[in-house]
Formats: structure tokens, sequence, C-alpha cells
């Protein structure tokens, strides 16, 4: 009687994968995080808008804020707005113009705006913001700016979330997080510390399931011998 192979284990090498999105902070640099958010989603065309910037400093410790509301708008409009109030933010707290400098945002959209060539610059209702945006950021010859998950950015999210969640209508620096945005900034923290481990332990996952399908290759051609 024909002894069948073992089943391969479901092994979700993918989903175990997801799971290592996370903040990252570049080693030297300080990092930005921001986001906005509408009242109603941003599935509105036009909404109450607000905003969230945060600064953390090369340890990745909270620096400082600068939140809330701005006013009706679209939700990349609002993304765009959040990405001038950030320059603006580290030119109030006079940060070097050689520092080193990450801004991370989850609108891919916006993020394109800012980065493109000159020659797909928006002429639309973005273009005289999107500009604006490009001369302050020449104020620094080394920022970077890039598109991050969403699951990446929620210390931007939750600094955003205090100001919407009780319809503060007002647009202020924020010297010090809230409980709230203190609870991701430890999360993204423990999260970075853990990394090295989480990837290991992938890369043996990944060793294991090629050699139990290797194992079950050479099981087949043997009893079709």
């Amino acid at each position: 009687m024909m002894i069948l192979p073992p089943t391969l284990p479901s092994v979700k090498i993918y989903d175990y994968d997801i799971n290592l999105v996370r903040w990252k902070q570049k080693p030297g640099y300080l990092t930005v995080n921001l986001d906005a958010r509408l009242v109603g989603g941003a599935t509105k065309v036009y909404a109450d808008a607000y905003i969230g910037v945060i600064l953390r400093d090369v340890s990745s410790k909270f620096s400082v804020g600068f939140a809330g509301w701005i006013e009706d708008m679209t939700y990349v409009l609002a993304e765009l707005n959040s990405f001038e109030y950030a320059i603006l933010l580290l030119i109030r707290e006079d940060i070097p113009e050689d520092a080193l400098i990450e801004v991370q945002s989850d609108c891919s959209k916006a993020v394109n705006f800012i980065t493109c060539s000159e020659n797909d610059l928006p002429n639309d209702e973005y273009e005289e913001l999107v500009k604006r945006i490009r001369l302050l950021l020449k104020s620094f010859t080394n920022l970077e700016v890039k598109f991050v998950p969403r699951e990446a950015n929620e210390v931007a999210d939750a600094l955003v979330r205090d100001f919407k969640d009780k319809e503060r209508k007002e647009l202020k620096y924020v010297p010090e997080c809230s409980a709230r945005v203190n609870y991701f900034l430890n999360k993204d923290l423990n999260k970075s510390l853990n990394e090295d481990i989480k990837r290991k332990e992938v890369k043996q996952l990944k060793k294991v399931v090629v050699f139990y399908k290797k194992f079950i290759f050479v099981h087949n051609m043997y009893y079709k011998l």
C-alpha cells in the first residue's frame, strides 16, 4: 500500500511578514510624523479637517507637537497642510538647516506631489500649496520625505484624534504628549527593539518551510519509482 506523504502545513509567511510593518527611525535622524483626518472620514469630499504633527528627537522620544482644526477641505489638502505646518514647526524650533530629518506621512498622494519632478507638479487646487511646501523644504539641506504605511504612523494619528474626538476647534502648539500619544510612542519603541528578534523568527520559519517542501518532493519521487 502506498504511503501518502504528509500534507504541507499552512504556514502564512506573508501574514507573518505583515506583522513586521512598524515605525522605524533612521539612525541619527530627527523624525517628523504627520497625519490628517476629516470629520466623517476620508470619503467626504469636504469636511472639517484636523491635523497632527509630532517631532521626535534622535533617541525616538517625543520632542514637540502641533495639532488641531484647520477648516473645511478635502483629505489630500488636509494632509498637505500638515506638511506645511510640519516644516514651520521645525523652523520655529530652530532646528539647524543641516540637521538630518525624515518627514513621514501615510498619504501617498501628498508624498508624491511633494517629491515629484517639476514637470509633474499638479496644476489644480493643490498647486499653490505644493509649491509653497517645496519652497519651505529648501530651508533644510538634509530633509527627506517618506511614505510609510498607516501602521507605522499611529502616533500622529493619535495626536489628531486627541483634538478631533473632543471637537476642539483650535490649532495649537503641543509641548507635552497625552496618554494616548504616549502609548503609541512606547509601542513604536518596543516594536523597534524587538524587530531583530522578529526577523530572525521569520527567517527560521522560512527555512523550515523550504526544508519541508524538499522533503515532500523527495518523498513523492521515491514513491513514483
